[in-house]
């Protein structure tokens, strides 16, 4: 096992063990990738296949933005993908304040917001800035200032 697993790792890090240059982690990742189709048999029909469903809803997202603009299909910038956010915060308002409260109301609201929070990964992937990492770093802000804020008020 340990043998297989030496090989993999020399055999995929050319840049290390061979005389391939790499001098971006993204064209080491390129090379990876490229050398990883060669040498895995692999089943996958589409790009999106390998994206575990186990991961975090966030962090898929990200992953399938990533894939998706690796295979071609998402070329938007980071003006079109902010334009989207505001868009679909806008829908989220109007979902809001419509007078029927029915569950499809819910069930529209769900959809835009999954299309919302779609938009901001996709946004944080143009800008290559790790959402799933930026969400969790503003909620540790949050809960600070939240903790903050009792300790100074007595309020809990």
């Amino acid at each position: 096992v340990c043998d297989g697993i030496c090989k993999k790792l020399i055999v995929r890090h050319p840049h290390i063990f061979s005389d391939v240059s790499a001098n971006t982690s993204d064209e080491v990742l390129k090379n990876w990738e490229e050398i990883k189709k060669k040498t895995k048999s692999d089943s996958r029909k589409s790009a999106m296949d390998g994206i575990p469903p186990s991961l975090p809803s966030l962090m898929r997202a990200s992953k399938a933005c990533k894939k998706a603009s690796d295979a071609g299909y998402v070329a938007e910038s980071f003006d079109a993908a902010a334009d989207k956010i505001i868009t679909e915060a806008m829908k989220l308002r109007n979902i809001r304040d419509a007078e029927d409260k029915d569950s499809n109301n819910r069930d529209d609201f769900t959809r835009v917001m999954g299309r919302l929070l779609f938009a901001v990964a996709e946004a944080s992937r143009i800008m290559d800035t790790d959402a799933e990492e930026a969400l969790g770093r503003e909620v540790d802000r949050f809960t600070e200032k939240i903790r903050s804020d009792e300790a100074a008020t007595g309020r809990r």
